[in-house]
């Protein structure tokens, strides 16, 4: 399945439209494929393996669920999730069978900020060990991606990937998730060059997603460095979005502004 997964959101055709939904694909071309690893697997004649894939099909959409037929004769994952998480399974397994994470670095330059890619790449960076997800982290936050200075969206991915709250990270690298951290925060201070107002939103929905993590505290301290600098309003925001439950000079705050 894991196998299956990672063809399945691979192929170049587009997605159901469905938001939940995975990438639809033709029965005869699921079967082919089937029947070709099947074949390689157990070393048994095309015929006999395609009709393995067959009875393999039926029994996934009938018993365990997973895969899903919509419109004639076309499949696909019941729900983008499942083909997303088992995608990134894939990658890990065909990483750790070759013993190179040149693999899943790979994948990271290849489809970092695809939006198609998202999610499983979030997923991949989340399933690795501390070592191998600092690693991971860096290559996006160096990625030097086109227009970064103006989108950075190097910077919002590698913030999102803290929101999955990696464990020991601070303990392989110290420095990484304060590095950041600070630039997320920084792009939040006043004065002429303030991000955009997505970058804004963006910055604020992973500043609030860290209270949860082992993350929410490093970030309190940084912003309170920039304390001076950033909205009265905001800042008052993200204090209690990390924990710092300040709710009735908040509330006192907002009444008064209004």
């Amino acid at each position: 399945m894991e196998s299956l997964a990672y063809w399945i959101h691979s192929h170049p055709e587009g997605n159901t439209g469905d938001s939940e939904g995975g990438t639809l694909i033709d029965k005869d071309e699921l079967i082919q494929k089937l029947s070709q690893d099947i074949k390689t697997l157990k070393g048994i004649k095309l015929y006999e393996a395609k009709e393995e894939a067959k009875r393999f099909v039926d029994h996934i959409k009938d018993r365990s669920g997973l895969l899903n037929e919509q419109g004639q004769d076309c499949y696909a994952f019941v729900h983008k999730t499942f083909q997303e998480y088992l995608c990134a399974q894939e990658i890990n397994y065909q990483a750790e069978n070759e013993g190179d994470f040149d693999i899943v670095l790979n994948h990271i330059t290849d489809h970092l900020h695809q939006q198609h890619w998202r999610e499983v790449l979030l997923l991949l960076i989340a399933q690795q060990n501390h070592e191998s997800a600092v690693k991971a982290i860096r290559k996006v936050l160096d990625a030097n991606s086109p227009y970064e200075q103006w989108l950075h969206r190097d910077v919002l991915f590698a913030g999102q990937c803290l929101t999955e709250d990696p464990k020991k990270l601070q303990v392989a690298a110290p420095n990484l998730s304060s590095e950041i951290l600070t630039m997320l925060i920084t792009s939040q201070v006043k004065g002429k060059n303030k991000v955009g107002e997505k970058v804004d939103y963006f910055v604020s929905q992973i500043l609030s997603n860290l209270s949860k993590t082992t993350f929410a505290n490093e970030a309190l301290k940084i912003l309170k460095t920039v304390e001076t600098d950033v909205e009265k309003f905001r800042f008052l925001k993200y204090q209690v979005d990390l924990g710092n439950k300040r709710k009735l000079e908040l509330i006192y705050y907002c009444c008064f502004k209004t």
